[in-house]
């Protein structure tokens, strides 16, 4: 048996003798699986609140339910969605509580990484966020705006060698960009964002752990402020139910973000 293969035996007998039946899983079909679902959740191509069919993704993409399966327990791990057992997941969604408790906890964590990480950056890691920081912003507005974000904040606090609290960070952010792929209005306010972050660079590279510190956390309560204000925005016209995603995106009236960008 190789790695990549799980081996399920279901015994029950027949004739008085036990047959045995094998079913095999491609472990990589998993994960590939996973990853695509995982990006088009964060892209916004399923909306919060949606349910995923096991039986509509599995036709959808070409695979038996297994993989859809295993692939929405990795994603419910994620946080990204809610397992309904037998039947597929639905996509999580966050209370305007919800949403300050998640953002309280990234200050708290990323302000903390920053403050660590300025004072233990050398040259090269300097040169780093630069470097990130310049592919960022010619990047900005495309597709995948949120895993180039994600590279200029993971830059920032990589020299803190914290690399547990990062991944917390990361789960973390996670929720925040799901919130996000709803809103294409967002896209109005990727030049403060990219402003923000080249003043957080530039706190980085001069060495100043405390105004880095403080330019992140305003960085971040403006991303909560705006999420908060469009979500109660969008209250008023939101249904009661998410109709359920079948193939393609999902047919509901909710904007989703394409090629707008929103530094989270």
């Amino acid at each position: 048996m190789t790695d990549d293969v799980y081996r399920c035996a279901i015994g029950f007998p027949q004739d008085h003798e036990w047959c045995i039946h094998v079913y095999t899983t491609d472990k990589g079909a998993t994960m590939d699986i996973t990853n695509q679902l995982r990006i088009a959740i964060l892209d916004g191509k399923y909306a919060p609140g949606a349910f995923l069919s096991q039986s509509r993704l599995a036709k959808e993409y070409a695979v038996s339910r297994i993989p859809i399966r295993d692939a929405l327990l990795v994603l419910a791990a994620d946080k990204l969605v809610e397992v309904v057992p037998g039947k597929g997941a639905r996509i999580i969604t966050l209370s305007a509580t919800d949403l300050m408790e998640v953002f309280d906890l990234r200050i708290m964590l990323e302000c903390d990484l920053i403050q660590r990480a300025v004072q233990k950056a050398d040259d090269q890691a300097k040169a780093d966020v630069v470097y990130v920081l310049r592919r960022t912003s010619l990047e900005a507005g495309r597709p995948g705006w949120h895993q180039g974000d994600w590279d200029f904040h993971r830059a920032l606090y990589a020299a803190a060698g914290r690399p547990r609290q990062l991944a917390i960070v990361d789960d973390l952010r996670k929720i925040c960009v799901l919130q996000a792929s709803q809103y294409t209005s967002l896209a109005t306010e990727t030049q403060q964002w990219l402003r923000d972050h080249e003043a957080i660079a530039e706190a980085y590279v001069a060495g100043c752990a405390d105004e880095g510190s403080t330019l992140l956390e305003e960085h971040l309560r403006r991303s909560l402020e705006c999420l908060l204000a469009l979500a109660d925005g969008a209250d008023s016209d939101r249904p009661r139910s998410e109709p359920e995603c079948t193939s393609g995106a999902c047919s509901t009236d909710r904007a989703r973000l394409a090629g707008s960008t929103v530094v989270l």
